[in-house]
């Protein structure tokens, strides 16, 4: 291939402008995430609890699995359009014993609720997360994020470590004054804010929400970071 060739090549196929690289983050991230209600089905069957979805826009019911993420590819536009003008998102998990409770204590314009929120074990989950971040910063530089993870056995980081969670979170039963299972949540949470320190995001607040051995949600514990 000659060099203008080359030349006419990039000429012909520029870079991706923000919004179009927020879109298609946008669809990596429910094409990755639209299921998860699936991982919840039985719980919820056997807790009675209610399943609910919506997009990033509405905020989670209470007492209910509340999964809000990007909407199908109808939505982007208006998705893009809330996104550029979003003072703070929430990134939490969509477990119904503390979803509500942290997205009503930290006042979000919007938020990304799905199995682990900002805990992700996974990587390909990790990934579409990140790059979503990465994607909104392009055109919201100035967006504050809200980072909440939780203990009580978080089921998302359960399913992801094949079943990790629920043992060390059993071990802290049996064994008072331990905290392994603190301590791996908070350890994937850091990780996934440092990723996003990284690749940018100047404005952050990370925590934890506390669950007790009754399932009632007690408050969310923010990192010094």
């Amino acid at each position: 291939m000659s060099p203008d060739t080359v030349i006419k090549n990039n000429l012909s196929s520029p870079e991706s402008s923000p919004e179009e690289s927020l879109s298609k983050a946008l669809d990596k991230f429910y094409e990755t995430f639209q299921s998860d209600l699936d991982l919840v089905r039985e719980g919820a069957k056997q807790h009675g609890v209610e399943l609910t979805s919506g997009g990033m826009f509405d905020m989670p019911t209470k007492g209910a699995y509340s999964l809000r993420i990007p909407g199908d590819s109808t939505k982007r536009q208006e998705e893009i359009t809330r996104l550029k003008a979003c003072n703070t998102l929430t990134f939490v998990c969509m477990d119904y014993r503390q979803t509500g409770q942290v997205t009503e204590e930290t006042h979000p314009d919007g938020v990304i609720a799905n199995a682990g929120g900002p805990v992700q074990p996974n990587q390909d989950r990790f990934n579409a997360s990140i790059a979503l971040v990465r994607a909104i910063l392009g055109v919201n530089p100035d967006v504050t994020l809200n980072l909440v993870g939780h203990v009580g056995v978080c089921g998302g980081a359960n399913h992801f470590t094949d079943g990790h969670m629920k043992k060390l979170h059993q071990q802290d039963i049996n064994n008072p004054g331990n905290h392994e299972e603190w301590d791996a949540m908070k350890e994937m949470l850091l990780k996934f804010y440092t990723a996003l320190q990284e690749a940018g995001v100047k404005k952050m607040k990370v925590g934890l929400a506390k669950i007790d051995n009754d399932n009632i949600y007690q408050e969310i514990e923010w990192l010094s970071v």
